[in-house]
């Protein structure tokens, strides 16, 4: 029992440590453009950190950024609207159109493209 509270207290301080990690490189990363490379794998290898082997960080922060990636294209490529929807608005535009009927990305080719990169 007292090895099974040991665990459960290192298990939420190390998924304390994940969130805080994850939380600086994401903040570093909209403001300046730097994060998984830079600050996430050195705080998940730090002794004082997540102590993960290089491989293990590398795969986590790989895994980070594809699916980050992938379901950043699937919202941004999901239907924006529906036909009928903006019927009060009179737009002739057939962009506009095209944009509230369908989504902005290829998705067939995003996710051929994030297979093959990962």
């Amino acid at each position: 029992t007292k090895s099974s509270d040991k665990n459960d207290a290192s298990t939420i301080v190390d998924q304390m440590k994940s969130f805080s990690i994850g939380s600086l490189a994401g903040m570093l990363g909209s403001l300046a453009g730097m994060g998984g490379g830079f600050v996430m794998i050195p705080m998940m290898t730090a002794s004082r950190g997540l102590r993960l082997t290089q491989h293990q960080a590398h795969g986590t922060s790989l895994f980070a950024v594809g699916s980050t990636g992938l379901f950043g294209a699937l919202a941004y490529g999901i239907k924006t609207g529906e036909e009928g929807e903006d019927d009060d608005i009179v737009n002739n535009s057939t962009d506009t159109k095209m944009s509230q009927q369908q989504g902005l990305v290829e998705l067939d080719i995003a996710l051929a493209l994030t297979a093959t990169a990962m």
